[in-house]
């Protein structure tokens, strides 16, 4: 995931358009991670290099969770099932859907 852009009107007909490009989560780096990190009740816990950390920690701890690594493929490929690094399933939709309730609640909070 590359990132986003937010266009704001402005009240000035005449004006040219500002454009704001924001990296959701990874605000230093040039391209965030497309990997979705869920509890093992399959509830988000975060997105990322975010869900990256977070997933070594709980590995390290000795505990499990599912860390999905580029899903979007998922997606192309019209699979209805994305699997975790551990090899679980979860639905694509509730995958692909968390991540743009992710992104969206991170451009709400930026505006």
């Amino acid at each position: 995931m590359k990132g986003y852009a937010i266009v704001a009107n402005s009240s000035n007909p005449n004006s040219k358009p500002v454009i704001e490009v924001f990296n959701p989560c990874d605000d230093n780096d040039q391209k965030t991670p497309t990997e979705i990190l869920f509890d093992n009740n399959k509830n988000f816990l975060d997105f990322g290099s975010n869900a990256i950390r977070k997933y070594a920690e709980i590995v390290y701890n000795g505990n499990t969770a599912l860390l999905f690594r580029n899903y979007q493929i998922s997606l192309y490929h019209m699979q209805s099932e994305a699997n975790s690094m551990e090899g679980r399933t979860m639905p694509l939709i509730t995958v692909i859907s968390e991540t743009l309730k992710y992104i969206s609640n991170y451009a709400i909070n930026k505006l």
